[in-house]
């Protein structure tokens, strides 16, 4: 958002705010408003700002959904109770994840031995110009017939 010299639209722009960024108020009008944000003062338009009882029900909207954003916002600036928890949180959610993984993955993986009847898949004939393409190939042919493969795919798709 532009900050204007004057409150009005055809006023020179002395700097800008950006979205999430605050200021202070120094004196508001129906339409403009004059801020302080860093070294500028300046005027902002009042429809792309929120203000008062607005502007706390979104700052508690944001703590109780997304704690863990608010949570490591207050640690970066200082709070490390704040640092702690964000800390505490992220751990736990690796740790989840890296259990369901292990067990998933092992699971999968020695499926594969137990299995009596095994789907084979026909690539017809297979013949490839270089040592890469070669690789390729035998690649596809057991990412497709092994369960391990299918797996570390769809864990992989998730992750990234």
């Amino acid at each position: 958002m532009n900050i204007r010299a004057e409150g009005s639209e055809e006023a020179e722009v002395v700097g800008k705010l950006y979205r999430g960024a605050a200021a202070d108020i120094l004196e508001r009008g129906a339409e403009w408003s004059k801020i302080s944000s860093g070294t500028v003062v300046g005027y902002v338009s009042n429809a792309y700002c929120v203000f008062d009882g607005e502007a706390e029900a979104m700052a508690n909207a944001l703590r109780s959904w997304a704690w863990p954003l608010y949570a490591m916002g207050q640690g970066c600036t200082g709070g490390l109770p704040f640092l702690a928890g964000f800390l505490a949180v992220t751990a736990a959610a690796f740790g989840l994840v890296y259990w369901f993984l292990s067990v998933t993955f092992m699971h999968s993986a020695f499926l594969r031995r137990s299995v009596k009847k095994r789907r084979k898949v026909n690539f017809g004939r297979l013949e490839a110009r270089s040592a890469v393409q070669a690789l390729h190939r035998r690649e596809m042919k057991r990412f497709l017939g092994c369960p391990a493969y299918l797996t570390n795919l769809g864990f992989g798709l998730v992750m990234i």
